[in-house]
């Protein structure tokens, strides 16, 4: 019965320490995503960056030409 009652307790040990281990790894990975997402809004900005410009050229390319002088 104590063998039990000791062999259970420490199961229940081994159980704390591998909740700790994945909790550790969730946080990691969380921070990981968390650098990710801020990757992805730099790009975002830099697309959104060039689609500026790209419609501030073809604004440019639409305009007419004035003729030259002769």
């Amino acid at each position: 019965m104590l063998a039990t009652a000791l062999l259970l307790l420490g199961q229940g040990f081994a159980v704390l320490l591998q909740i700790g281990e994945v909790r550790n790894e969730v946080a990691e990975v969380r921070t990981e995503v968390a650098v990710v997402q801020d990757e992805v809004a730099a790009v975002q900005d830099e697309i959104a960056g060039m689609r500026t410009d790209i419609a501030a050229i073809r604004a440019r390319q639409a305009m007419p030409v004035p003729p030259r002088p002769q």
